[in-house]
């Protein structure tokens, strides 16, 4: 008898049990979702790295040939 009213109340109010897991599995759902979004939208830690130049300082200059006494002319 006792067994019937636990089942009979149960039958009756299964919606909002229902409901309630349903909004605890949403809510863990959205702190999931807001976890992966928070972690990739994080800027990430700059590192530096040095850049080595296309040409070296030789390559850029110009290099004239001529006696001494043209140069200081």
């Amino acid at each position: 008898m006792q067994e019937e009213m636990i089942m009979r109340g149960f039958a009756k109010n299964w919606f909002p049990i229902a409901l309630a897991i349903l909004w605890v599995v949403m809510a863990a759902m959205a702190m999931v979702d807001f976890a992966t979004f928070s972690a990739t939208t994080q800027p990430r830690k700059a590192v530096v790295t040095q850049e080595k130049p296309l040409h070296s300082t030789l390559a850029r200059t110009q290099v004239r040939v001529g006696t001494p006494a043209e140069l200081h002319d």
